[in-house]
């Protein structure tokens, strides 16, 4: 019984994780079109300076779209922590099956 009720809330905490992760994808597919500050020593000034750009560098468009691909793959492998067998490929079913998981 106390198992299956902790089996219940794990459940709940990855469904809860993986909306977060869905929220945090959209709002960085937000940021790869979004104007961006970049910071840069003025040689004349001797001062850092801060300037607006109308995108985001290649370098900040690059992290963004790591931290996407990766957010999206770990939202899909928490969505295949919880499905139903039925839905697992042969091969990953016979494992399951030789494995006496689920």
């Amino acid at each position: 019984m106390a198992t299956e009720a902790r089996e219940i809330d794990l459940k709940a905490k990855r469904s809860e994780i993986s909306h977060k992760a869905v929220a945090e994808v959209e709002r960085l597919f937000g940021l790869l079109t979004a104007e961006h500050e970049v910071f840069h020593w003025d040689t004349k000034t001797g001062f850092m300076t801060r300037d607006k750009i109308d995108r985001p560098t290649s370098a900040d468009v690059k992290n963004y779209a790591t931290s996407i691909g990766i957010l999206i793959d770990k939202h899909l492998v928490l969505l295949r922590a919880d499905s139903d067998e039925r839905d697992l490929p042969a091969v990953e079913q016979w494992l399951a099956e030789m494995m006496g998981s689920k």
